[in-house]
């Protein structure tokens, strides 16, 4: 059958169905009551549990009072359930994230019948100073204590149960680096299971393992009723700057599934992260895939699990089954697709250099594509204020560039001269072997991220041998099972790309339907040579609608009450030289009316040398408030050979959440020492380059030491004397919003206190060719 009106149809409406299908990577499923079966979770009861420990609706960051209270009450908790349950108290300091936290972590252990090799079900309980952090990570946290309560009643599995809540995740993972370095649990952990949240919605996705994960994938898939996991995710996730607590274990060797709930990213980190605010439905998939893999491998041999050096391909099927190869025949495949394909083209008797010069049209439509995403990139990510992952209207801006899609395509076989014989089954044919090509060259580079084309290449290369068996003259299963299959790749990666790529980024974000495009490019050529006037329609349909959605997406707020932009109002008072500012950070661009009505007009960009407030600050004069800033005692400043070495003790005189270490930072670089020790544990190590680790040259900040409170610490820091001059205290506290000087009313109700919040900050500066014991 030719392509008619009904055709395009039957396209648009496979489309639509499958976009409403997606529906799995947006939310997760319905939440269970609390009368439900004791063997099955129960997002209800874990609520009510997190509703109790954040009652308050307060931060909690680590040492805090409040801080205190919730671990006091999850501890009471497991303790009621019938747990032993230890606190592990510890100065922990990581070189990754420079610097060190006093923690509190909470554990205990449910043995098995086995030899004491154990499974780990972790989370933290600790908050960011901003705000409450239901979802991150109190959903975690309740969702483990939950499990517990099910694990005593559950038969016994072969494998011992560790429950670990940390502290100090926050600050830098440092509760989980405690627990690695110095508990002697860590000794048996074979398998971790993680729970985070970069977001308040969505799914509770798998998005981390570790290399040699076959074995673990398998278990996975078997057992777990809804699975969303993908191998690209892993590859992209391992390349990121981002971490959780299972980055402590993961270079350990520890195999580990780690899950997270990543929509509605406005919330993050933010005073929102409330309990009204988390989806409930996000809390109930965090337990049933704890619950899942708890299941799945209490009786495995983890030993087994953790030697198996074979790498799993993997993907989900609108969250209901998880599909999975080992990735060792990526390459295979990828070849047999490409000479499927190749042998049935001359087996029709495909003209080779009809085939040849039709390439031109793929190159073009993928230059084609990134264009129209780069052009909708102005409406649909309004350039100057969108928040950079979220939007809190995604639909106008996800159609539009849906649309541009189709309109890629169309403008391609509209503009870009064909060869002469170019028919519908050269272009089938050609659309497959591009697929295959990239499946190859994505098997060889990044292995994990091949499916997203060996699965529409093999779709259709099965189509291909069925037409040429058949001897159809028109590849039509090809064509359809191609379709089908891109359409599915296309639009499930469209869509999971939000957690990485704004709307400023649309060049990119579009990219991802490049194989939709390909599948409907032999259809639309169709269309033009059986009727102008269709195809003429046909781009019309596609050119308004888009046009439409994206001047809609121009003018749709960039924030709301629900998605709101982080705004912090921070104190800084200059001890040495008695001057004092209140600083504007944003993760945006500065409100305008707030500018205005606040008093931050001229604009006065906030020199941010010590890295001590966001790079987007602006500043104005404020009244000393004469608070005292860290006390400080010079032990030792000496210098030999070139290299000086500075100690010294310290106290917070603010007591707040964090005391500071900052140095100079300017074009020519941060001018720091090469190491500094906290009570003699390394906490920070500047000599690393890097090339050694994915952690340097984002961490030049200021080395953070966290829960403090009014005990003194020793301070060593060692460097070049030519270039390390300069030592800043920053000591810091939060503020209330009546601390801000009448500038929290005036805030944009669309805004939040985010990550550190609103803070005092007492500078004092330490200059070290000026100063001796």
């Amino acid at each position: 059958m030719k392509t008619s009106y009904k055709t395009l149809l039957a396209i648009t409406a496979l489309i639509a169905v499958f976009l409403l299908g997606m529906s799995s990577m947006t939310r997760g499923p319905a939440v269970q009551p609390a009368n439900i079966a004791k063997d099955k979770f129960s997002g209800e009861r874990a609520l009510i549990r997190l509703s109790d420990w954040l009652k308050d609706n307060a931060p909690h960051p680590s040492q805090s009072a409040l801080n205190k209270t919730i671990r006091g009450k999850i501890v009471n908790d497991l303790t009621s359930l019938g747990y032993k349950t230890q606190v592990q108290s510890a100065l922990s300091c990581t070189l990754h994230y420079p610097g060190c936290s006093n923690i509190d972590n909470i554990i205990t252990r449910l043995p098995g019948t086995g030899n004491g090799e154990a499974i780990m079900l972790t989370g933290h309980y600790d908050s960011v100073p901003a705000g409450p952090g239901a979802a991150d990570d109190g959903a975690g946290a309740a969702a483990i204590v939950e499990i517990a309560k099910m694990l005593k009643q559950a038969p016994q599995v072969k494998n011992d149960i560790i429950l670990l809540i940390t502290d100090g995740e926050e600050g830098g993972l440092r509760g989980a680096a405690a627990f690695a370095k110095s508990n002697p649990l860590m000794k048996d952990v074979r398998l971790v299971v993680n729970l985070e949240a970069r977001g308040a919605s969505g799914p509770s996705t798998m998005f981390e393992t570790n290399d040699g994960n076959l074995s673990l994938i398998k278990h996975f898939a078997k057992t777990n009723p809804r699975p969303v996991a993908n191998s690209l995710s892993y590859e992209i996730y391992k390349r990121l700057p981002n971490d959780t607590d299972y980055s402590i274990y993961k270079p350990l060797g520890v195999q580990g599934l780690n899950f997270a709930f990543t929509g509605n990213v406005f919330l993050y980190h933010s005073a929102r992260d409330t309990v009204a605010n988390l989806d409930k439905r996000s809390l109930q998939h965090h337990g049933q895939n704890a619950w899942a893999a708890l299941q799945a491998f209490g009786n495995a041999d983890l030993d087994k699990i953790n030697a198996d050096k074979a790498d799993a391909t993997y993907f989900d099927v609108f969250g209901r089954f998880l599909v999975h190869w080992p990735s060792g025949w990526n390459i295979p495949l990828s070849v047999l697709a490409l000479l499927l394909i190749l042998g049935a083209l001359v087996k029709s008797r495909q003209c080779p250099v009809t085939l040849v010069k039709s390439f031109g049209s793929i190159l073009a439509l993928a230059l084609t594509l990134s264009a129209i995403g780069w052009m909708l990139s102005f409406p649909l990510g309004r350039w100057v204020d969108l928040f950079y992952l979220d939007h809190p209207t995604p639909w106008p801006g996800r159609l539009a560039l849906l649309g541009g899609a189709g309109l890629a395509v169309w403008l391609v076989v509209r503009f870009v001269p064909l060869a002469k014989k170019t028919s519908f089954n050269t272009l089938v044919g050609i659309s497959g072997m591009t697929l295959a090509l990239l499946s190859l060259l994505l098997s060889i580079i990044i292995s994990g991220a091949s499916y997203m084309f060996l699965v529409p290449s093999l779709a259709i290369a099965l189509g291909l041998m069925i037409d040429v068996l058949r001897k159809s003259e028109r590849f039509t299963i090809a064509a359809w099972l191609g379709l089908i299959a891109c359409t599915y790749m296309a639009l499930y990666h469209f869509v999971a790309v939000e957690v990485i790529l704004s709307y400023k980024q649309s060049h990119l974000r579009i990219l991802p339907l490049f194989s939709l495009c390909l599948a409907l490019l032999p259809f639309f050529f169709e269309a033009r040579q059986s009727s102008k006037r269709l195809f003429t329609k046909t781009g019309l349909m596609l050119f308004v609608p888009t046009l439409l959605l994206a001047i809609i997406s121009l003018f749709i707020p960039g924030y709301d009450d629900h998605h709101p932009r982080t705004f912090n109002l921070i104190y800084l008072q200059d001890e040495g030289t008695g001057k004092a500012v209140w600083v504007s950070e944003t993760a945006s661009g500065q409100d305008k009316n707030f500018m205005k009505t606040a008093g931050f007009l001229p604009l006065s960009r906030y020199k941010n040398t010590y890295r001590l407030a966001g790079p987007r600050s602006v500043q104005k004069r404020a009244d000393n408030r004469h608070l005292p800033g860290a006390k400080v005692k010079l032990l030792e400043n000496t210098v030999k050979n070139g290299q000086r070495t500075v100690r010294l003790e310290v106290q917070s005189s603010l007591r707040g959440y964090e005391l500071s270490v900052a140095f100079p930072f300017d074009k020519d670089g941060a001018h720091a020492p090469e190491t500094v020790r906290i009570n003699g544990q390394l906490a920070a190590d500047y000599r690393r380059k890097a090339t050694q680790s994915k952690y340097n040259n984002r961490y030049w900040r200021p080395l953070d030491l966290r829960g403090f409170g009014n005990g003194i610490y020793q301070i060593k820091l060692q460097g070049p004397a030519d270039r390390f001059t300069e030592i800043v205290l920053a000591d810091t506290k939060s503020l209330k919003e009546t601390e801000l000087d009448g500038m929290g009313a005036l805030r944009p109700h669309d805004s939040a206190s985010g990550f550190n919040g609103n803070r005092a900050v007492v500078v004092t500066h330490i200059a070290l060719d000026e100063q001796t014991p």
